[in-house]
């Protein structure tokens, strides 16, 4: 039992340490502030929908409203076999605005990852910029990508991503475990050491994209956004870039019910199965034990014996985190509930345990699409 306690607290100080890290790179990472310049760079924003009538409106009307010359950027939607009519609304919209383009994607290919790679082969600039159908981007949001570009010239910028989640506990624990996961990258990234980026905010050279013979990793269902960056990481001379502007953070939404949300972490957490950047490899294994042993020293806990195990394991990883997130959303001008967040903790080792074993054993369903391991 004392080689267990020492196991557990050794990898508490390591996480300790670990998210120590994250703040300070992320409290000293500078700001990018947007300011009047004469912008060059075109831009072809990409993005592949399947289903989306409802969301589609708020996102073209955002794309629509970008503070960005219009003969300088393009926006060009795959339409990937929807059957609610999305193709239809988007067409309306594309007739009205002669820099939007859809494109159907082809009969014989289904997915995001081809859908993508569709708009890709049909953009007229280097410059691409993805984001995701259920998103609404801020009217900033090319112009600030345009600016890091223009002064930086790196080869991907990686950019921030908000949630929308309502007031429901369901809703809130979304937002918290979302927002948690954005805080993480967005500290790795301001390091130098991204691990992980989100696909609803992301640029990158076309150039850049057609260097590598499989970027997305096609076989594989998911992961497009970040299997993609774990390559160029690896590329001795490419530069991955944190965009940390208010302007360019873009919004998404929370899914609405637990089927859905279940579904959505399976299909997040399986694609860590092609994961191979030790960087990311290794902080997912240790956030996956510290989940562990929390559940050990609350099992011992109600067994009897060391009753300060517990009690110090969970305050120490929770003062930690919430100091670390309550610094990252001060940049969101967001505020999280102590009490709240509490509670949060105590759920989530659960959490991660579960979904660290369903999302490498079992499949997933999303989009009306059903996905094996």
């Amino acid at each position: 039992m004392n080689t267990l306690v020492v196991i557990s607290f050794v990898l508490l100080v390591l996480y300790v340490f670990k998210i120590l890290k994250y703040t300070l790179n992320w409290i000293y990472y500078p700001e990018s502030k947007l300011t009047q310049q004469t912008f060059t760079t075109g831009i072809s924003v990409i993005i592949a929908f399947r289903n989306e009538i409802n969301n589609l409106p708020d996102l073209l009307n955002s794309l629509a409203a970008q503070a960005y010359p219009v003969n300088l950027y393009e926006v060009i939607l795959v339409n990937d076999h929807s059957v609610d009519g999305s193709e239809f609304l988007v067409q309306s919209f594309c007739d009205e605005h002669p820099n939007f383009r859809l494109i159907q994607h082809e009969k014989n290919k289904t997915g995001k990852k081809s859908a993508v790679i569709h708009g890709i082969q049909s953009a007229s600039f280097d410059l691409l910029v993805t984001t995701d159908a259920d998103c609404i981007p801020k009217d900033g949001w090319l112009a600030s990508i345009a600016r890091e570009y223009q002064e930086k010239h790196p080869d991907m910028i990686v950019g921030l991503v908000d949630i929308t989640s309502g007031d429901s506990f369901f809703g809130k624990f979304q937002e918290i475990e979302f927002l948690s996961l954005v805080a993480a990258g967005a500290g790795a990234a301001a390091g130098g050491k991204p691990m992980y980026c989100n696909g609803a905010n992301l640029a990158y050279k076309k150039s850049l994209f057609h260097s590598y013979a499989d970027p997305f990793k096609e076989h594989i269902a998911s992961g497009d956004d970040t299997l993609f960056m774990h390559a160029v990481k690896k590329s001795r001379g490419k530069i991955i870039l944190l965009l940390k502007s208010v302007p360019s953070v873009v919004i998404t939404r929370a899914v609405a019910t637990w089927n859905d949300f279940l579904q959505q972490r399976k299909r997040w957490v399986s694609k860590s199965l092609y994961y191979r950047d030790a960087a990311t490899l290794s902080t997912t294994l240790l956030v996956f034990l510290i989940s562990f042993f929390t559940l050990v020293s609350l099992s011992i806990f109600i067994s009897g014996r060391y009753f300060w195990f517990f009690p110090i394991y969970y305050l120490v990883k929770t003062l930690t985190d919430i100091v670390f997130l309550k610094r990252f959303l001060t940049f969101y001008e967001r505020k999280v509930s102590v009490i709240h967040f509490m509670i949060y903790e105590l759920i989530y080792p659960f959490y991660t345990t579960f979904f660290a074993i369903a999302g490498i054993t079992t499949g997933y369903s999303w989009k009306g699409r059903d996905r094996k391991i």
